[in-house]
Parts: structure tokens; sequence; C-alpha cells
């Protein structure tokens, strides 16, 4: 979830207060210029490395830090021939940087992808070099296990898979990379590697999905697929517009269901043979056609990240999952646009769940940040506990460090197997009935059903430092005075 930053200074009354967290919140967009496409790596740090391909053709690399609010540096980087199309790929692997363009360079073997390479975080990159033959870059790339970096290209459903190495090495791939399946003359839109295995996924026609087990075979020839599998729609759905990530949680495929009376945008888990049944991130009545699914990306923490337009193209949305896209949060309004459209949006995110998305707007490119609430379902969390009477009171809290941003704190309560007391014959039963949650002693949020948990806002805390949360509990003992019971733990915000 996004909030606005300000760089004014924060008077010390609200640096020390939560406040009720908003179910959607818009942030400041950061200009990337006009540019006809851009794709975002974030490293190890939760800084951005955006490639842009401008609409002359030129091919640049911005690097905005995290919380930073623009580019910092914009390096030029020089690609062989001129450009077909516009899409670019980036990918960051500690101070390396390989940014991957289609260019006509006029080989006799046709045009193709072109690989730069940076080994100092962007700051320069050797000239690019053409790696195979193909045709236009389409929908995603990946890296595979062994380094090499798979990605789509257009007309006629070809595949290129590069060998281009993280350590500034000359990239090569293999002389002829006509890919004649999965779904040969279809644009395989998506992909991911999962547990050795790559998995292709076409948009249409109808859509389906191709797995080739890793090292067995030529990835390039049809034969080393599976035959198509289904992916079903739900009824009066067509599928379109894959995207596909895998993480330390699995993978997830993300799509966009068009019917006649409303759009969707769905998510499916990988079983291992196929995908299982969708689970709804956003729902646009009104018509078929007003949403549109951007990207799902996987951090390094295992958490999916997924990025999407709704409302006919006028917000950007996020949802996201920490257990492996079984549930996920409510889809976040990360900004707006009334008078255009917002389209073809990218994340990634660091290990903490921390990162950047870019989208278009009109003819403009943007970047904003990924700020994740914290404690959504599936997030790892730890619990304190205290003990009053027959009754464990536990009061939870999300595992780690806490970004600066939405907490999600919980207190429940559980019967203890106890013996019955000798002197009175009788348990001390005890009920929560209100819980007051604070921070460094303010109350800011009172709870008086169970199950109590609050969603709060962390607001205005510095980076490193240490805070107290605490969880008083009022209750209700059936023999003996009221009481109340508070429970505390110490958390520190992420650097």
């Amino acid at each position: 979830m996004l909030h606005p930053r300000s760089l004014l200074p924060i008077p010390l009354a609200v640096a020390l207060t939560l406040v009720p967290a908003a179910t959607a919140s818009a942030a400041t967009p950061i200009p990337l210029g006009t540019v006809a496409a851009a794709d975002v790596a974030v490293d190890a740090a939760g800084a951005a490395h955006i490639a842009l391909s401008g609409t002359d053709g030129a091919v640049s690399h911005c690097l905005i830090p995290r919380d930073g609010t623009g580019c910092v540096r914009r390096t030029p980087i020089a690609m062989p021939g001129a450009p077909i199309g516009s899409e670019v790929h980036v990918q960051v692997n500690g101070a390396a940087v390989l940014v991957t363009a289609a260019r006509s360079t006029g080989d006799p073997d046709g045009d193709g992808p072109a690989v730069a390479v940076s080994t100092d975080g962007g700051a320069s990159f050797a000239p690019g070099v053409r790696v195979g033959s193909s045709q236009v870059l389409a929908g995603q790339q990946v890296v595979g296990p062994d380094g090499a970096l798979w990605h789509g290209v257009m007309s006629g459903g070809f595949l290129n898979v590069v060998r281009a190495a993280f350590d500034g090495s000359t990239p090569t791939s293999t002389p002829r990379l006509v890919f004649d399946g999965p779904g040969a003359g279809v644009d395989p839109a998506g992909f991911a590697i999962v547990d050795g295995v790559a998995v292709a996924v076409r948009p249409t026609d109808p859509a389906a999905f191709f797995a080739h087990p890793l090292g067995s075979g030529d990835p390039h020839m049809a034969t080393s697929w599976s035959p198509p599998g289904t992916l079903t729609p739900t009824a009066g759905r067509v599928i379109g517009e894959p995207s596909l990530a895998s993480g330390g949680r699995g993978m997830v495929l993300t799509t966009l269901e068009n019917g006649s009376l409303e759009a969707a945008i769905t998510a499916r888990r990988w079983t291992g043979a196929g995908f299982g049944p969708p689970v709804v991130l956003y729902r646009n009545q009104g018509g078929s056609n007003n949403a549109n699914n951007g990207e799902i990306t996987a951090d390094p923490g295992g958490r999916f990240h997924a990025v999407f337009t709704g409302d006919n193209g006028s917000t950007l949305r996020y949802a996201r999952s920490a257990d492996g896209g079984a549930t996920w949060s409510p889809a976040q309004v990360l900004t707006t646009s009334p008078d255009r459209s917002v389209l073809r949006a990218r994340a990634s995110a660091a290990a903490d769940g921390r990162g950047f998305a870019v989208a278009v707007r009109g003819e403009e490119w943007f970047a904003l940040p990924l700020e994740p609430s914290a404690g959504l379902p599936g997030e790892p969390t730890v619990t304190t506990k205290v003990t009053e009477g027959d009754t464990d009171l536990l009061l939870g809290l999300p595992r780690g460090c806490l970004p600066a941003g939405d907490v999600r704190v919980t207190l429940t309560q559980r019967a203890r197997k106890v013996k019955t007391r000798r002197s009175t014959g009788r348990r001390v039963v005890v009920k929560v009935t209100r819980v007051d949650f604070s921070v460094d002693g303010r109350d800011v949020r009172t709870d008086r059903r169970a199950p109590f948990t609050q969603t709060l806002r962390l607001v205005g805390l510095a980076p490193g430092s240490t805070h107290v949360v605490r969880a008083r509990a009022f209750l209700k003992v059936r023999t003996g005075k009221q009481r109340t019971r508070s429970i505390r733990r110490s958390v520190r915000i992420c650097a």
C-alpha cells in the first residue's frame, strides 16, 4: 500500500502517533518523462533500476533510491542498430544490471534483441550486444537458474533464451531462435520457472499453458514442451493478459477475465501439474474491457505483488499475497487518473516487501513506491503472551522490523487447560470485552468485538527507531473484580 511522503520535518507529537489506516491511499507519481516503454527491477537496498525506451529509440537507465522522489542518475545505453518496437526489460543482481531491447542491425539472419550489461549498479554500461535473431520483444522476461534470460517475442509465437551473464561477460545465445511452440503463431505473454520447470502461457485461442522441464531438450523446439494445458475461465468470461511469477512460495498466474457485464483480475496457483481455481483480486462491473492486468512479481521474501488498472483505466491498483497466492490484500488504489487511462503497469520489490511500480498515463510514464501493509494474511507473525486466570492473552505482530506504513495488530484469547482450583472449586474464567491499542503510551484505536484486530498506520517514525506497541485488554471475570491486563512488545522500524 502507498502512503504520501513529505520532505518537511514532522513534529514530535505526530511522529509518535498511530492513526487508523485508510482503505485506499494515492501517492504522488514520480515522472519519468515521455518515453515509449519502461521496466523496473528493485535491488537489495530497495532502489529502483528503471530501463527506459525513448520515443526516438534511445535506451537509458534511471536510478531512484528507496524513498527517492526522482531519478538521481540517468545513464544513456548504447545499443546496436535501430529499435524494433519499444519494449525493454531490466534485471538486477547485486551491482550487475542487465537491460534488453529489440534492435534491427541488418544482420543476414534477421533482427534480434540486444543486451547491455552494467557491473557498477547502472552508473555505466558496456555497449549492447545483439544476441540471436527474433522479432519484437513481448510479454515477460525471467532469469533461469543458470543465468539465462527467457523472454517472448512477437510475430509467430517465438521464444528467445539468451545466455547473459551478470558478471559483465559478453552475452550469447543460440544462432537461430525460432520457436515452433508452444502455440505456434500465438505470442507467449507470460513466463516463469519453478522447481526446475519452465512454464509459458499464451493468452488466447484458447488460453493455455505449456511446461518444459529444464535440461530436457532444446526449449526452442515444440517437442520439448508439454501439450497445451487448459486454463478454464469463469463462466461467461474470456482469459487474457496473463502474467506469471515464481518465488520461494510457488508460482502464481494473474489474468484479466473479461465478460459482457464485468471484468475481473484473478490469480491462480501452480499445483505442479496445472493451475488451480481463480481467486478474484478485483472486480469491475459495468461492462467488459474496463480493467487491465499489469504484472505479478515475487520478491526475495516470498511475497507476490500484483499491479493492474481498474475503473475503466482511471485507477492503478495493487494487491499482495504472503502465502503463495492463497489469500490477498484488498486491491489498494495507488494513484488515480480521471482524464487519461493508466496502462502497462510493472512492478518489483525487495525482500522486505517494499518496491516500485511503473506505468504509463497517456504518453507520460511514471513510477510509484510500493509500501505494503504488514501483517496481512499469511505474513509471518510473532506473538507475546500473558496469562490471566485460565486464559492466555496473545498479542500478534508481524515478525521482524516493521515498515513505515500499515501494520496489523491482533489480540486473541485462548483457554488454558488447568486443574480446578482447590480453594474455591471453581475456575477463573476471563472474557475480553475491549482492547485499546497504542504505541509509546498513546491510545489510538479501541476494539470492542472479537477478533480484536486493527490495521494501524505508523506515521513519521524514524527508520531504525524502536517503539513499544501495547494492547490493553479490559477483562470481565466471572468471580472477583473487573480488571485490565496489558501486553507490550518492542518493535523496530525498518531501516
